[in-house]
């Protein structure tokens, strides 16, 4: 059991793709001596108490707490995919109270809290931890460059780059975006490579101007926030980004580190159930059958659904190619345009490929057999891809994933995108 004089609570954003790394970080800091209070909102706490797996040495190091709140989030569902997207963030501004009266709790029974660490995104935490007089950590669930991106962009607003004009298709049945963007490189944003304004986050766009607005707003409240008490922990390596964190540290000095990648590759932790929605694990016995380097694994996350033609014509190259295939294909992602395929991969005579629902993607991308990747570029998948030798085919559809394929592919020359124009 560990020691009270190291109590840190951990607040994960409710979304799919930012709890299993604050998860991962939960088990590091308990495998260092820390106890941790790990503090979701109800409907993910008790998810993840039914679900989550842990290693038999870190139980009573780990600890759970819930919040109040007055949405559910449908099973599997990324909480940014709530259909009352508005009101929905109005909530996760409201959950201050909750956690605030939670700390109080704590605090009042003679608990020491020793830091908070919280996603970025909750935005109130750093303020909360002030009025407590607690330390406090924002966790940033992207990349360093992307931040770096975010805290510059001001440079691009008063050169008038930004908003950006150009072309942009919003898919209305999940959060999809796809940007015929600006062939302009930009290349005096510190700490940034050249590149083009495509590339750039969406929200820097003409039609997210309300957005890029507030965002500026909510950036210049945490600087004036940001104090001896706080840090920021970034979901990468200092030797991946060396160029972006430097930059990060003329803006937040050295309290800026990177702490990712943020999961386990011991074989032993990689097969513990991280994820909010049910894992086929079946389809790791379909790869053991498989030659090595032959598989290709596609999976968008838990966010992205392609329009309908684009599914429709990846469905038919899927089919036509002569290679083995793992596709991860959510119900919610499912329609006529997949309906060829389903079926066909259905049928107890097709062994040259396999449609699950969801996958446990460490295991998947750690695989002997898989030979690449095509990916959304959501970051969780870079990484993870990246760290296992995968090289990966990038369709980036949404938020800052243009980013993050253009440091795959450019940066690193990890990858391959395929421009819209290929598509």
């Amino acid at each position: 059991m560990a020691s009270l004089s190291s109590h840190i609570l951990v607040l994960p954003y409710p979304a799919q793709g930012h709890i299993p790394p604050l998860i991962g970080f939960s088990a590091a800091l308990a495998d260092r001596g820390a106890l941790v209070t790990l503090v979701n909102i109800a409907s993910i706490d008790s998810r993840i108490r039914e679900r989550w797996t842990w290693p038999r040495e870190l139980e009573g190091s780990i600890r759970f707490e819930s919040l109040d709140f007055p949405y559910d989030i449908p099973q599997g569902y990324d909480a940014s995919c709530h259909v009352d997207q508005g009101n929905f963030v109005q909530a996760l501004r409201g959950a201050q109270v909750p956690f605030e009266d939670l700390l109080r709790e704590m605090l009042n029974r003679g608990e020491r809290v020793s830091c908070i660490v919280a996603d970025y995104l909750w935005g109130w935490h750093v303020e909360s931890a002030k009025k407590f007089g607690v330390s406090c950590a924002s966790y940033w669930p992207g990349s360093a460059t992307w931040i770096n991106v975010h805290y510059h962009l001001p440079l691009l607003i008063s050169a008038g780059e930004a908003p950006i004009k150009g072309k942009i298709c919003l898919n209305s049945s999940l959060v999809t975006i796809y940007v015929d963007g600006d062939e302009r490189t930009i290349s005096y944003v510190p700490g940034l490579s050249p590149t083009k304004l495509k590339d750039f986050p969406y929200y820097a766009r003409m039609e997210f101007k309300g957005t890029l607005e507030y965002l500026m707003q909510e950036q210049e409240k945490t600087l004036r926030n940001f104090g001896d008490n706080s840090c920021l922990l970034i979901n990468s390596a200092e030797e991946l980004e060396p160029d972006a964190f430097q930059s990060l540290r003329k803006v937040f000095g050295e309290k800026c580190t990177g702490v990712g990648p943020l999961f386990n590759l011991d074989p032993a932790r990689t097969r513990l159930c991280h994820s909010l929605r049910e894992e086929d694990g079946g389809c790791i016995a379909w790869l053991d059958t498989q030659a090595p380097k032959s598989v290709l694994y596609i999976s968008f996350g838990s966010v992205v659904a392609l329009p309908d033609l684009e599914l429709q014509e990846l469905s038919k190259a899927v089919l036509e190619m002569e290679r083995p295939f793992l596709w991860v294909l959510p119900p919610e992602q499912k329609n006529e345009s997949t309906k060829e395929i389903t079926e066909a991969a259905r049928a107890s005579s097709f062994t040259r490929g396999r449609i699950v629902s969801w996958a446990p993607q460490l295991q998947v991308l750690s695989h002997a057999s898989v030979g690449g990747f095509l990916s959304h570029c959501g970051w969780n998948s870079v990484l993870e891809a990246v760290t296992n030798g995968v090289p990966v085919l990038g369709w980036p559809c949404a938020i800052e994933q243009n980013l993050n394929c253009k440091v795959l592919v450019h940066d690193w020359k990890a990858g391959l995108k395929i421009d819209k124009a290929e598509k």
